[in-house]
C-alpha cells in the first residue's frame, strides 16, 4: 500500500510539472512572438547574445561603461550651462 501511495504521489508530481512546464512553454512562445513582432526583434537578439558572451568580462566593462557615461554627462552638461549663462550674460547686456 505504501509503494501504491508513493507512485500515485510520484504521478501526480509528474503531471503537475508537466503542466507548469506547458503553461511555461506557452508564456515563453507568447512572449517571443511579442518580441517577434518588433522592429528591431533581431538586433536586439543580437545585442543580447553578445552581451551575455562578454558575461565574464562584466566585472570590468560595467564599471567603465558606468563611469564613461557619467563623465559624458557632466561634460555635456557643464556645456549646456555654459551656454546658458552666456545667452542671459547677453540678454542683459
Amino acid at each position: 500500500m505504501l509503494t501504491f501511495d508513493t507512485r500515485y504521489l510520484s504521478q501526480l508530481h509528474r503531471s503537475a510539472k508537466s503542466a507548469e512546464d506547458n503553461k511555461l512553454a506557452h508564456l515563453l512562445t507568447t512572449a517571443q512572438a511579442r518580441l517577434e513582432r518588433l522592429p528591431y526583434a533581431g538586433e536586439l537578439r543580437r545585442f543580447v547574445r553578445n552581451l551575455h558572451t562578454l558575461r565574464e568580462w562584466w566585472i570590468i566593462l560595467v564599471p567603465f561603461l558606468f563611469w564613461v557615461g557619467w563623465r559624458t554627462y557632466h561634460a555635456e552638461r557643464r556645456t549646456i550651462l555654459r551656454q546658458r549663462t552666456s545667452q542671459q550674460r547677453n540678454r542683459h547686456v
